[in-house]
């Protein structure tokens, strides 16, 4: 496949042969698959609605787990697994290619016939596995995907899991955050056109960390916003959803809820913290929430990252793994709200097929805003807000999205050039430091060869994960904003790993035969200073046990000393694999390289103790 790449340092496009090497192992379905509590929960769910079936439906299968678990779970049954992304689609068929009762089909279940998925054009599924779930429960299109599926693939009484799942959000005060959405707008501030609420804005991040370290607390009682029944018997296929909009219609009604604001102390309401709770059989038997975590659940995340989870059956009392490809979604109201006299605030939510409107009284029917456009407020605006940019260059951008140094070196290019006016900025350090963070750490393993967290233990004997695409064969460099993971700090003082000086000779090698040779991919051109534009190393000392290594870009203005401070906003984050580097006293040697062919930052760990 064919696709436009640009040059990280000169930002020039070419159309490059894209073979979709950007492997599971190098994304966030690694932290997904890690979830053991989530993992088990579906694995409990799955073992009891499975067997009673002969023919189900996965739609969205990913890396193919959920098939696999209902064919483990019933020796009998087929199932029609749909995934529309080509290269988890490749990832599903290699992972299920032992289990000749899972077929694969790369599409969109909207778009499969029955007789595509089950070679008979009669036939039905009686069982519907999914996870198609973000953080707001709805973005990812769960509702259209069982609506459609249960008007032309599913039997009249055919299982759907999860069956329900039940929207829960609680009032709380954080000016600073409501900050982002009513003060001076960053210019790269997008607009979703699917996204559409009350609230001023909308961010996906982690609430405990947004409260402790920008000063924020629930003012209330979390209550149920909503409740989606997906089981709902309706042989017309019409999702039993509570207020979902009909299709080509313009109108929608809401549910209300009243809060009693019982932590309300003069604060203002600035947001409505929103989460979701999924009850896989509708009976209330297998649970899973995305509920903030308590201080106390934090530091047992921390404290038992080595050890695996179990998930009780009891609603509120099950023990968590930290997790992020599910975080809480923030809805940021245009303008904070006090209470009533009578001490309460009514909460007004509906929604569309793919996204949640949330809308706050003070009184009567009046919600504060009507429903506009809300903005979709990225990772990047926070740190603009929230953290004032210490220079004046207008490169200087950290995107969470992709790894810190992106615009260092663009900003080191273009610094370089012969006609470039003095900038700003005297260089760009590339800074690392050792880091403990376990549960992130644990987050971001690879899988182990056959070992799922929270798999392992449901029986599932005729699975082997050992396709390199979720194991991963090496570090995996991913960026996260490091102060929302739960107790992360240095553990080794902070070096530099390699310092981006402006030099002619940058832009001269970028730009010779368009800084394209395909030959610096290979090892042997280490020495070629066209191919490899810079390159350096630290080694670090751990002062205590290390999970891995926090990479980030700090600039030296013309009056400024080097680095030396911590920042928690701006890393990449490398978890290290070998055990012996995470002990106190393990130094390790971290090496990077920039490339000429695409400015790709080369970045390598070894273990230098012995």
């Amino acid at each position: 496949m064919l696709s436009q790449r640009a040059h990280a340092l000169t930002a020039h496009v070419a159309w490059v042969l894209d073979d979709g090497d950007a492997s599971v192992a190098t994304s966030t379905h690694v932290d997904m698959l890690n979830d053991a509590t989530r993992n088990e929960a579906y694995a409990r769910a799955i073992a009891r609605k499975a067997p009673s079936a002969s023919l189900a439906l996965d739609v969205g299968t990913g890396t193919g787990l959920l098939a696999a678990l209902v064919a483990n779970f019933n020796r009998d049954i087929r199932v029609a697994a749909c995934e529309y992304h080509p290269r988890l689609a490749e990832t599903a068929k290699d992972v299920l290619q032992g289990l000749n009762r899972v077929d694969v089909h790369h599409m969109r279940s909207s778009d499969a016939t029955p007789e595509a998925l089950f070679g008979d054009k009669t036939k039905r599924a009686e069982l519907l596995v999914s996870e198609i779930f973000d953080s707001g429960v709805l973005g990812e299109g769960v509702i259209a995907s069982v609506r459609d599926a249960k008007r032309r693939l599913l039997t009249a009484d055919a299982q759907i899991l999860p069956a329900r799942v039940r929207v829960v959000g609680a009032p709380a005060t954080c000016p600073a955050l409501r900050a982002l959405a009513t003060g001076a707008q960053p210019a790269n501030l997008s607009t979703s056109s699917t996204t559409t609420t009350t609230a001023a804005g909308v961010v996906a991040l982690h609430w405990p960390r947004v409260a402790s370290r920008f000063g924020g607390r629930m003012l209330a009682k979390p209550e149920v916003l909503c409740e989606l029944d997906f089981e709902a018997n309706e042989r017309s296929g019409r999702v039993s959803c509570c207020h979902v909009l009909d299709e080509g219609t313009d109108g929608e009604t809401g549910q209300a809820t009243s809060f009693v604001l019982s932590n309300y102390e003069d604060e203002s309401v600035d947001v409505m913290i929103v989460w979701f709770e999924i009850d896989f059989n509708g009976d209330g038997a297998v649970l899973y929430t995305t509920k903030p975590m308590t201080e106390d659940e934090l530091a047992n995340a921390d404290a038992d990252a080595d050890a695996e989870m179990r998930l009780s059956s009891s609603h509120g009392d099950e023990r968590r793994v930290w997790a992020d490809h599910w975080k809480h979604e923030l809805f940021i109201l245009p303008q904070s709200v006090g209470k009533t006299t009578n001490g309460t605030i009514k909460v007004v939510t509906a929604h569309t097929d793919d996204a949640l409107r949330i809308g706050v009284a003070t009184g009567g029917d009046d919600v504060v805003a009507p429903p506009v456009d809300v903005p979709r407020i990225s990772l990047d605006d926070v740190h603009a807000k929230l953290q004032p940019s210490p220079l004046s260059s207008p490169l200087f951008s950290d995107a969470y999205g992709s790894l810190p140094w992106r615009h260092a070196l663009r900003w080191w290019y273009e610094a370089s050039r012969p006609d470039a006016v003095k900038p700003s900025c005297k260089s760009a350090h590339i800074c690392a430091c050792l880091i403990s963070a376990p549960a992130l750490a644990r987050s971001r393993r690879p899988i182990s060869t056959g070992v799922v967290p929270g798999f392992s233990e449901t029986g599932m004997v005729d699975l082997s994960v050992s396709n390199p695409l979720i194991v991963g064969e090496s570090p995996v460099v991913l960026p996260f904003p490091l102060w929302q993971a739960p107790s992360a700090e240095p553990v080794s003082a902070v070096g530099i790993a390699m310092s981006l000086v402006p030099s002619s000779r940058i832009y001269h090698a970028c730009n010779f035969d368009g800084g394209s040779s395909s030959s610096s991919n290979d090892d042997d051109d280490d020495d070629d200073d066209i191919a490899i534009l810079g390159e350096g190393c630290v080694t670090l000392t751990a002062l205590r046990p290390a999970h891995g290594v926090a990479l980030w870009v700090e600039w030296e203005q013309p009056s400024s000393d080097p680095p030396s401070m911590w920042p928690l906003e701006r890393q990449a984050f490398l978890p290290l694999l070998e055990v012996s580097s995470r002990k106190p006293g393990a130094q390790v040697d971290v090496k990077l390289r920039v490339r000429a062919s695409d400015g790709t930052v080369d970045v390598r760990v070894h273990d230098a103790s012995s």
